[in-house]
């Protein structure tokens, strides 16, 4: 059991948020994706025929769930000082997906030229994996800070 600074129990992050609720928030967010993402943007902007969209918004809305599965996953550790690291591994392998898939389906579609589509492909892919690295290793330097700046203070 978890005791605060005043002695008192104190509940684990685990227990006050479940693995229900951030699958529920990931299905929520999947349908608001489809709303406002495909729906409105993809059909009635650009007039793609929802009878085509069906495939790309499974498959994002497949990985949005997982996402958040994998958040949960992330921040239910015991360290809370591991959680900024790895919720900056989930977010950017879940950017990495959906830029993949967009791009994908763009170009069957017609949107993105398909002479282009490989050489666009990798440039996004290596400036988002580039920019999940450099939040990894942010996050895990400023969470190492916090926590030798709270183990001085307990010396204090």
């Amino acid at each position: 059991m978890l005791v605060n600074e005043s002695g008192q129990p104190q509940s684990s992050r685990r227990s006050s948020s479940s693995l229900g609720k951030w699958l529920l928030w990931g299905v929520l967010c999947a349908l608001i994706i489809g709303v406002i993402g495909f729906f409105a943007l993809y059909h009635v902007i650009l007039r793609i025929p929802i009878a085509y969209l069906w495939k790309p918004y499974a498959l994002i809305a497949v990985v949005t769930v997982l996402a958040f599965a994998a958040m949960y996953r992330a921040n239910s550790s015991s360290q809370p000082s591991s959680h900024p690291p790895r919720r900056a591994i989930v977010v950017g392998t879940y950017m990495c997906l959906t830029a993949l898939i967009g791009i994908y389906y763009a170009a069957q579609a017609g949107i993105v030229p398909t002479e282009e589509l490989v050489g666009f492909s990798i440039s996004t892919t290596i400036v988002l994996v580039i920019s999940s690295i450099l939040t990894y290793f942010i996050t895990k330097r400023r969470s190492q800070g916090g926590i030798a700046r709270q183990q001085g203070r307990e010396q204090n």
